[in-house]
């Protein structure tokens, strides 16, 4: 199953794509507790990214693609890119540890190929 997620200013989506048409799930950013920074850009990048595989673990489907068009955080989190400013840090463990978990994989995507972007862009 792939899932495809982004974020705005305003809010975030993921998109999932299996057999059936695409689902839409969105959700307005949050600063988690974790969090003390005001939610940014990548903040918004990783809280979509995190919506998508909790909500895949609560429903206990493991072995996803996920997709994301951020450069930032499919490096910090798969290629070991330095985490360089420290409230990105709880992100990236939490998002290692979801994948783990779910036994998912992170994968980059061009924008116009990521359907949560595409949904996203149509919305504004």
């Amino acid at each position: 199953m792939k899932i495809y997620c982004d974020s705005s200013k305003t809010e975030g989506c993921w998109v999932r794509q299996d057999d059936n048409p695409a689902y839409l799930y969105t959700y307005l950013p949050i600063r988690w507790t974790y969090d003390p920074a005001p939610a940014s850009h990548n903040v918004g990048e990783y809280l979509a990214v995190e919506a998508a595989l909790e909500t895949m673990r609560l429903r206990a489907e493991w072995g996803l693609e996920i997709y994301t068009d951020s450069q930032l955080v499919w490096g910090q989190v798969t290629q070991g890119w330095k985490v360089k400013v420290a409230h990105l840090r709880p992100h990236v463990e939490r998002v290692k540890q979801l994948l783990e978990i779910t036994q998912s994989t992170l994968h980059w995507c061009p924008r116009e190929e990521n359907l949560a972007g595409v949904e996203l862009d149509r919305r504004r």
